[in-house]
């Protein structure tokens, strides 16, 4: 396939080269005949094909409804198991020391019950029992996201509040194009990320088909980025309250709240 793709793009190269070549000879001859003229006509060709070749091309990009329903198996399967285990809190994303005792600098923590959190982990175990706290821990869907983004786009998240509901909203809108119109508000603790025309929202749906509670508990890596960041820049624990998907709009609203 990606022969396939490198083709279109070599041929339209060497056809503006070829036109280039024509042009130059032509310029350097300085006849003016009509073998001159046909010449002429001939690099215009080459250059009106490669430009149809350019703009008519594939592009290598994979369509979004497979692409909105890769993450459901993690989404679904995780929160099957932690049902399973008897854990029903909501994930909280808690940020952690750098110093290589946890995968990720925010590790996604789901209490047993209700959203009570230990004072501070200390170690990377999946099953926390420590202080009277129980819970599962667990590397958030989102932190691959987070790295691409710190690594290849430069991305370094403020530590102060409206700076850093921008970069939530930049990096949702302008950098992973997931919607044409991402908003960032904040009431309180409680900050609201709202994607119009959600490009992913086939996901969303088939996650919430099986339970609503699915976004919650084990949220997608788009959702779950924007609990890292909250966590990250704010250095404080977040959690996701919930997952609203107007599926006729196709808007996606997720409530999180910054625990203090």
């Amino acid at each position: 396939m990606s022969a396939r793709f490198g083709t279109v793009p070599r041929t339209a190269l060497i056809l503006i080269g070829i036109a280039v070549l024509v042009l130059a000879v032509l310029l350097l001859t300085d006849r003016g005949d009509l073998t001159s003229a046909t010449l002429v006509l001939v690099a215009f060709a080459c250059f009106i094909t490669s430009l149809f070749l350019f703009s008519f091309r594939r592009e290598q990009r994979i369509g979004q409804q497979p692409a909105a329903l890769m993450a459901i198996p993690y989404t679904n399967t995780l929160s099957r198991i932690l049902a399973d285990l008897g854990v029903t809190g909501p994930a909280q994303f808690i940020p952690v020391t750098n110093d290589g005792t946890f995968p990720a600098p925010v590790m996604q923590y789901n209490p047993v019950s209700g959203s009570d959190l230990p004072d501070r982990l200390i170690e990377d175990l999946t099953f926390q029992t420590d202080s009277g706290h129980q819970g599962v821990l667990t590397v958030p869907s989102g932190i691959p996201l987070l790295s691409t983004m710190e690594r290849e786009r430069a991305l370094s998240l403020p530590s102060t509040g409206p700076e850093l509901l921008e970069a939530i909203r930049e990096v949702h809108q302008d950098l992973l194009e997931l919607t044409p119109k991402a908003t960032v508000t904040q009431s309180g603790s409680e900050i609201v990320l709202s994607l119009q025309d959600f490009r992913l929202i086939d996901g969303c749906k088939a996650a919430q088909d099986e339970s609503p509670e699915n976004c919650i508990t084990a949220p997608c890596p788009v959702c779950s980025l924007a609990g890292i960041m909250l966590a990250k820049g704010l250095r404080k624990p977040c959690s996701i309250e919930q997952v609203l998907v107007d599926r006729e709009a196709g808007t996606v609203e997720v409530r999180l709240r910054v625990k203090e």
